[in-house]
């Protein structure tokens, strides 16, 4: 069973959150905000303080933090993906994969590769350098609607996605 582990606190003043990825071990948080403002938190003692924020943009619908918590990503509106410097929120690069807004984010392979699923009934993986740029890969198409959610198993080797199909689909290396 699961408990609310205290009582409900604002971690961060911003207009509401509607995304928020930990790293493994919890002690990386980034947040996405109703505005499109990004926070990255780290967690001091039992309140996590605020490292920065990026300046509000209606553009950012997606965010993503690595499991080691070094790196940030962010899918935007029309269809890019950006990664961000983890020490300053500073723009690594910009990888227009998409031609329509970007639903979800998720880290691969100890941050060297990221998949983004899209309104454009695609996923897209991308390969990440230790500098932050982006080389798209592959592209996963079989779903006939927008893709909205997607997570992975790295024990199975597989990745799942989620689509307005109504379907979810497997996806396994060859």
């Amino acid at each position: 069973m699961l408990a609310m582990a205290s009582g409900p606190s604002r971690l961060v003043r911003h207009s509401g959150g509607t995304r928020v990825q930990t790293n493994a071990d919890g002690s990386r948080w980034v947040t996405l905000s109703r505005d499109g403002a990004v926070h990255l938190l780290e967690l001091h003692g039992r309140a996590p303080q605020t490292v920065w924020s990026a300046s509000p943009d209606p553009q950012v619908s997606c965010v993503g933090l690595s499991a080691d918590g070094t790196r940030v990503a962010v899918g935007t509106a029309d269809g890019d993906v950006v990664t961000l410097d983890v020490r300053d929120g500073s723009e690594l690069d910009r990888a227009s994969v998409h031609g329509r807004p970007i639903y979800d984010l998720q880290w691969l392979e100890q941050g060297r590769r990221l998949l983004s699923a899209s309104r454009d009934n695609t996923v897209q993986v991308l390969g990440v350098d230790p500098e932050g740029a982006l080389t798209p890969l592959i592209r996963l198409r079989g779903h006939n609607n927008y893709v909205h959610a997607i997570t992975s198993d790295p024990a199975r080797d597989a990745i799942y996605t989620g689509s307005g199909d109504g379907t979810i689909r497997v996806w396994r290396a060859e």
